[in-house]
């Protein structure tokens, strides 16, 4: 599978997930929410970067279930879901 599959969805349709690798997450630690907001759009494609290669190092070929939560710490952006390796269906 070439195609980058991340998404909110649990399922994704015209795959089937054959291996869940776990959860994962990423943030942006140079996000600074009063100085930056108007650079939210560029921090939130670098954490989504992130979550990428956190997701290819475990051997994943798609993330799922992705969702956004503010950090304690400085209301950092964090993005969660689900490492899975997914298989076309027949």
């Amino acid at each position: 599978m070439d195609e980058r599959i991340m998404s909110t969805l649990s399922e994704y349709p015209g795959y089937k997930v054959v291996q869940d690798l776990g959860i994962i997450w990423a943030f942006d630690k140079n996000f600074q929410m009063l100085r930056n907001l108007w650079q939210m759009d560029e921090s939130m494609e670098r954490v989504y970067e992130l979550l990428w290669e956190k997701a290819q190092k475990k051997g994943a070929n798609a993330v799922l279930g992705i969702s956004m939560c503010l950090g304690p710490e400085r209301a950092l952006p964090i993005l969660m879901g689900t490492a899975v390796v997914l298989e076309k269906e027949d």
